[in-house]
């Protein structure tokens, strides 16, 4: 998970909420499909095109992501058109599986403990180089992180072998490179590329170099 900073808000959502009357009153499940687009259009360039959740690329292809609501509309409707309120997750789905098993679908409306919109959410959990989610080792993170990884089913087989093999690419051919050069190596992790596009799985490939460093 990689700490989020939100953006401005998209003006057709803007506009869609000022046309509050007496006689109607905007709801998410009001919204049209260009109004929906528009927010998922500002939600994944500000993730750096990848998933909230699992890191994942997303806004790549039609239909790879959805819109999330970090606390659910059942658990607080109020919030349920609070652009602060939402994320891009990927669908948690392959050409192989209908139903969903990571990320927002697997969630549902559990709630979560650990927040991309929290600037320390990072610090919660650490990687392994063979691509395996594991719980920071501080008693004060750990049960947060067991629940977090638990409810987005962030250490599925499926997630595990993809930040493997882009731990793998990132690490071939840097076995022999000083600390230094392998900690200035992993910051690089942190920079989007000129398209505003972070490599997926960015935040496990950091981890782990520094481990290596």
């Amino acid at each position: 998970m990689r700490f989020i900073q939100k953006g401005a808000e998209p003006s057709e959502l803007i506009d869609y909420k000022a046309c509050a009357n007496d006689d109607w009153k905007p709801t998410y499940d009001g919204l049209d499909k260009k109004t929906k687009t528009a927010i998922q259009k500002a939600l994944v360039p500000e993730q750096g095109y990848l998933c909230c959740y699992c890191g994942g690329r997303v806004g790549e292809r039609a239909n790879d992501c959805h819109i999330e609501h970090l606390i659910p509309q059942s658990k607080d409707p109020a919030r349920a058109l609070d652009y602060d309120n939402m994320l891009a997750s990927c669908q948690g789905t392959d050409e192989h599986m209908r139903v969903p098993t990571h990320c927002g679908h697997a969630r549902g409306t559990k709630p979560i403990k650990v927040s991309p919109l929290s600037p320390d959410c990072a610090t919660f959990f650490t990687f392994g180089s063979n691509g395996k989610i594991e719980p920071s080792p501080d008693p004060a993170k750990r049960t947060a992180a067991e629940e977090t990884i638990r409810r987005l089913g962030l250490d599925v087989p499926k997630l595990r072998a993809a930040r493997r093999a882009a731990i793998d690419g990132a690490l071939e051919g840097l076995d022999e490179l000083s600390s230094e050069v392998l900690r200035a190596e992993a910051t690089t992790y942190d920079v989007a590329d000129p398209t505003g596009r972070l490599a997926p799985f960015c935040f496990a490939i950091r981890d782990v170099l520094m481990k290596y460093a």
